[in-house]
């Protein structure tokens, strides 16, 4: 028994030292599994250099979170939906089934994903839908400094998750593709994080507000207590390069509006 205990101790001094070194760590499996655990500690998020909206650039701690590796899917949503069905708050349904865009069908009874697009990013969902979907997997959406940190990828000072430069070997954006392109297919942050720049945007569960960061925490911000939109990160398949950089920040749709281009990812507590 002293033998296991020993070694379980050293297992956490190994593991704490792997997350401390990359600010982060991926082998998890079960309820985190493709997931990616983003260490405890400090990061600067925003820049100097930003629009008005995105400065100052300040630093930011944060407590130890997963985030997921991919936005979720059409196919991930429609499991969901064939449990819950699509609820509608204030008016709206979770997902807009049939409006263009939504790669969704319901087929009698059942919700089933287009063929071919089982591995898209899901669209044309609510932020009450994403809320449902959330409380469902037994996650939440990121905050927006969560979902900054994980994207900067331990990089500093870079304008995209990658680096400075940018091309279409790294990201989904300027109507290249017409459309979204399956979750995974360009490579990853130095964190193992698949998307955060094209594709789709990102919903995060902050409000927006253009002089927020003139008044964050410096701890675990979690953005204004009440606003009209909430913030959507990351660009899309729509954006120009500049709309795919780490510090863009957009105030999205409403909470009973969905978009063809706006999808989520979400992040859970170490427990």
């Amino acid at each position: 028994m002293k033998d296991i205990k020993w070694f379980l101790k050293i297992l956490v001094v190994f593991f704490s030292a792997v997350i401390l070194s990359l600010g982060h760590l991926s082998l998890f499996a079960g309820e985190y599994e493709n997931m990616v655990l983003i260490a405890e500690g400090p990061f600067v998020m925003g820049s100097d250099m930003g629009g008005a909206d995105e400065r100052p650039g300040h630093t930011v701690n944060l407590k130890a979170f997963f985030i997921d590796r991919y936005e979720v899917t059409n196919a991930d949503f429609a499991k969901f939906l064939n449990d819950k069905g699509n609820g509608m708050e204030e008016g709206a349904y979770w997902i807009s089934i049939g409006r263009g865009g939504c790669k969704i069908e319901k087929i009698g009874r059942q919700f089933r994903p287009i063929e071919g697009y089982e591995n898209h990013p899901v669209v044309m969902v609510t932020y009450f839908g994403v809320q449902a979907y959330a409380r469902w997997m037994k996650k939440r959406l990121p905050t927006e400094a969560e979902w900054e940190k994980a994207a900067r990828g331990g990089l500093v000072g870079k304008k995209y998750p990658w680096g400075d430069e940018i091309d279409t070997i790294y990201a989904n954006y300027e109507r290249r593709k017409m459309g979204t392109t399956p979750v995974g297919i360009y490579p990853p942050n130095q964190f193992g994080i698949y998307d955060m720049a094209g594709n789709v945007g990102e919903m995060v569960s902050d409000f927006y507000s253009k002089k927020y960061y003139k008044i964050s925490p410096k701890t675990n911000p979690r953005g204004p207590e009440t606003g009209e939109y909430r913030v959507v990160r990351g660009g899309n398949y729509l954006s120009h390069s500049g709309g795919l950089s780490v510090i863009r920040r957009n105030g999205g749709p409403a909470s009973y509006i969905s978009l063809p281009n706006v999808g989520f990812r979400l992040v859970k507590d170490i427990e």
